[in-house]
């Protein structure tokens, strides 16, 4: 009895597909392992560097080259609308928030100006902006937290000179706020502490 024509390239078309299906899926899953294998190769050449950074580079863009979300986070740090319970990033006068203050630090540059601390893009200029600076003489110490070129200059100038230092003449050497190379050790990524007022602290403290 002669199979119905229909039925026959119904199940040619049924094979077909089957087989179809199959390939799909063996491409998918190949794929798969070579993206597996991609990722375990990265792991191990972690950090996987794009472009060499230098001991001495500041530059957040330059280190961003490698760290692309990072520095896209970073980048986010310079918007100045955004206000939270933390603070937030719109500047605004603890003086003006808080009145007492003013009594409290009379005789301090803070009673003259106290503004709340903003994200990393701000550190620098906000520092170099601040009326603190037109009350009193205030020492080089003040960049230690925030210009990324404090670590060279105290390499160039020694600890104590830098501190002791007006920070008027140091100003125009500060161009960083806050830098990857602050934080991360340029070789490894690892993280690293570049402040030596920190470090005598927690030797202090054991």
């Amino acid at each position: 009895m002669s199979q119905n024509p229909w039925l026959k390239g119904r199940n040619l078309a049924l094979v077909a597909g089957i087989i179809g299906i199959a390939a799909l899926a063996f491409a998918g899953l190949a794929a798969l392992l070579v993206n597996i294998q991609q990722r375990k190769a990265e792991g191990q050449e972690y950090p996987l560097k794009i472009v060499f950074i230098g001991t001495d580079e500041l530059d957040p863009e330059v280190w961003g080259r490698n760290f692309p979300r990072e520095y896209d986070t970073f980048l986010k740090t310079e918007d100045s609308t955004l206000e939270t319970k933390y603070g937030g990033s719109v500047p605004h006068s603890k003086l003006e928030k808080y009145p007492a203050l003013v009594r409290l630090y009379a005789g301090y540059a803070f009673s003259i100006d106290y503004n709340d601390a903003r994200g990393h893009y701000w550190a620098l200029e906000d520092q170099k902006r601040t009326k603190r600076q037109d009350f009193t003489a205030q020492p080089g110490a003040c960049a230690n937290c925030h210009a990324a070129e404090a670590p060279q200059l105290i390499a160039k100038m020694g600890w104590e000179v830098f501190n002791h230092t007006p920070y008027k003449q140091l100003q125009d050497q500060l161009h960083r706020g806050t830098s990857c190379a602050d934080c991360h050790d340029p070789e490894t990524m690892n993280l690293r502490i570049t402040r030596p007022a920190f470090l005598n602290a927690m030797r202090e403290r054991g």
